[in-house]
């Protein structure tokens, strides 16, 4: 045989062993989560794409045979789902609903970095060891995973129509269930209370009800009728004139306002079973989702130190649940904007000392002109600056010099250096709920957000009628402030300056305005991120300047205190 003719038929089986790879993954759907917007998530989509497989970006094209790929950041050594919290925060998904989902249809869920292992085995395969987990296993109290709502659970006041189907507002703006919710002193708190007032604690109540059930649609309707009544500077006197007045208020909601108007209070309201009740107060932790908190009190939990006994292990992974339940109070409490003024205030003082040319400002609904705020989302840039390891270090060397000034009273994700200086706090709170943890390990990726809990050391205000509070067994981990300012909830989080106008876009929210700007992006054939705004081929068009995004889709400026109005405006042509 002529060697002309062996490397012939060698460079034959290399095209079609090169055919064979590229189908691996035809016919396969793929999710992945928390969302693509990364570029090491984008380019893992993209070479799933170019071997055959489809990747969706929202779960209306789910199917039972989908594939959810998760970032790998969020599983535990142990193949379960960590930072609830943080993948909500950076998700455009209703990860509940997708919770659920693929509960209800068993729905495979792996690691992102399988994909790589897959195209370099030529094959698509998944082992029960590699399957992540939506509920920790547990060695000492295995339970599980697919759990349903309780019966009593589906106690509902009142039929929801289809006007209060509005999608949600930007996570921030969320508001936890202000104390008395649960009736214990509810008929005190119903006359001291402005009108506006009375009917923003009831919608808050439902919106919460819901959340923890899983009906993402109504729990959105009532925040949005919250929020848009929290707006109001004057009184509302009527349901009918709410409906009229707030653009996310229908006809049934309208209804509950006007019994609430006229009998200070909503037949089944505080009428809850000793279920739902449960639900509630284990969902308001932070880190706990509502899937996790449904899983606990079908399980009969009531409190986090009987989680700490039935479930060390979930504590132990997830070891930002116990700030959680320690600052249970204090982080449910609303920031007022002067408030969140002085946070900015102190933050950038720190942050000329250690690089007087990064720059720092707060997103989300203080930069859409909120009066309060549910947490703050700092953005860290630095004019021709494009290497985010660089403005994770300053942004590391920011919180750690606030650590020690003590504003920053506890971390939430650790690097080595915050592990070294910080893990002693962490294991005296294991200590203190009795679970035995020898050892804190930080995080094995670079890691480019920070989030922590924030105290700046004096207030007059006060709170009591806006605070979640602990069960008296859960007591004794409190870590909440009796007197001065709560503890805040801040983030930071980082952008190329070449990319600084998507991020503003991003992080400016709310979530709907977002979504919305994306699917005119989509009619257009374009992709818009917070990396930028890409044709067709994915080659990028803009990304520095916001106001050139608008431009190219054809859309006028909308200011960032607009963006909440913006659907109202466009139902009412």
């Amino acid at each position: 045989m002529s060697s002309k003719f062996k490397g012939r038929m060698k460079t034959q089986r290399y095209a079609l062993r090169t055919q064979e790879d590229m189908a691996i993954l035809e016919n396969h759907t793929f999710l992945f989560i928390p969302n693509v917007n990364s570029p090491t998530l984008n380019f893992l989509a993209g070479l799933v794409a170019k071997e055959g497989g489809k990747v969706i970006n929202d779960m209306n094209h789910m199917d039972t045979e989908t594939i959810v790929l998760i970032t790998d950041s969020f599983v535990s050594e142990r193949q379960s789902i960590i930072h609830e919290d943080f993948l909500r925060k950076e998700s455009d998904l209703d990860i509940d609903y997708i919770y659920d989902y693929m509960v209800k249809n068993s729905v495979k869920c792996v690691r992102v970095s399988k994909v790589s292992k897959w195209l370099k085995d030529g094959k698509l395969t998944i082992s029960e060891a590699e399957l992540v987990h939506l509920a920790p296993i547990d060695k000492e109290n295995s339970t599980d995973g697919n759990i349903s709502l309780d019966s009593e659970s589906a106690t509902d006041v009142e039929e929801t129509d289809g006007d209060e189907k509005r999608p949600c507002e930007h996570r921030d703006e969320a508001q936890e269930t202000p104390k008395g919710s649960d009736g214990e002193h509810s008929r005190s708190v119903e006359t001291t209370w402005s009108k506006n007032e009375l009917v923003i604690r009831f919608l808050d109540i439902l919106a919460h009800r819901y959340k923890v059930k899983g009906d993402s649609f109504r729990s959105r309707g009532y925040n949005l009728a919250k929020i848009g009544i929290q707006r109001l500077s004057h009184e509302i006197e009527s349901g009918t004139q709410a409906q009229k007045e707030v653009s996310n208020v229908g006809p049934s909601i309208a209804k509950k306002i006007q019994t609430i108007l006229e009998t200070g209070s909503l037949p089944g309201a505080h009428e809850s079973p000793q279920f739902e009740k449960n639900l509630q107060y284990l969902s308001k932790c932070h880190n706990v989702g509502a899937y996790t908190a449904r899983r606990w009190a079908n399980l009969g939990l009531k409190s986090f130190v009987e989680v700490s006994q039935k479930f060390p292990n979930e504590l132990r992974i997830d070891w930002p649940i116990l700030f959680g339940w320690s600052f249970y109070e204090d982080w449910s409490i609303p920031i007022p904007r002067q408030e969140c003024s002085e946070i900015e205030k102190i933050i950038n003082q720190e942050l000329k000392l250690v690089d007087p040319e990064c720059k720092m400002e707060i997103q989300g609904s203080y930069l859409r002109g909120a009066d309060y705020c549910g947490d703050l989302d700092m953005l860290f840039y630095k004019k021709n600056c494009n290497d985010t390891t660089e403005l994770s270090s300053i942004m590391e060397e920011v919180a750690i010099r606030l650590y020690h000034r003590d504003y920053i009273k506890c971390f939430l994700q650790l690097t080595p250096k915050i592990c070294k200086l910080f893990a002693p706090k962490i294991l005296e709170r294991f200590k203190k709920c009795n679970l035995q943890v020898e050892t804190i390990t930080p995080s094995n990726e670079r890691i480019k957000k920070f989030y922590f809990g924030f105290k700046i050391p004096e207030s007059t205000a006060n709170y009591e009628n806006h605070k979640s509070l602990l069960s008296p067994n859960d007591q004794f981990m409190s870590l909440n402030t009796k007197v001065g300012n709560p503890c805040r909830r801040v983030d930071f989080f980082s952008c190329k300056w070449s990319e600084l106008g998507a991020s503003r876009l991003q992080w400016t929210g709310p979530k709907e305005f977002n979504r919305w700007l994306r699917m005119i992006a989509i009619n257009k054939q374009m992709k818009l991120t917070q990396h930028g705004l890409f044709d067709k081929n994915d080659t990028l068009i803009e990304s520095f300047d916001d106001t050139k995004i608008f431009q190219l889709l054809d859309q006028p400026y909308i200011a960032p205190e607009e963006r909440n109005h913006v659907f109202k405006k466009r139902r009412s042509k």
